[in-house]
């Protein structure tokens, strides 16, 4: 058991929407930032350290939410993510 490396490359395959605005290097630091929240060495609850493995899933994952986050608010890669205050549909708030 060990730790998960970063592939940009496997990250942008599973995220092509957010690999189009996040270059490799924010992506990696951002991979830095998720081992924060999820262990990242071979003490992790998550033993499944594979190449596809949970971990590794659960790391990009995080990845994805900290770039989405991050994104430039004009940017089309930035749905809603994060606290919504209010909402209006029609007539209805």
């Amino acid at each position: 058991m060990g730790s998960v490396s970063f592939v940009y490359a496997t990250w942008a395959a599973r995220y092509p929407e957010l690999a189009a605005y996040v270059p490799q290097p924010q992506a990696t630091l951002f991979f830095t930032e998720a081992s924060i929240y999820c262990d990242n060495t071979a003490n992790s609850l998550i033993q499944d350290d594979s190449v596809g493995g949970l971990r590794e899933l659960i790391l990009y994952m995080a990845v994805s939410h900290i770039a989405a986050m991050n994104a430039n608010l004009a940017n089309p890669a930035s749905p809603l993510v994060g606290r919504i205050s209010n909402a209006t549909q029609g007539s209805v708030s």
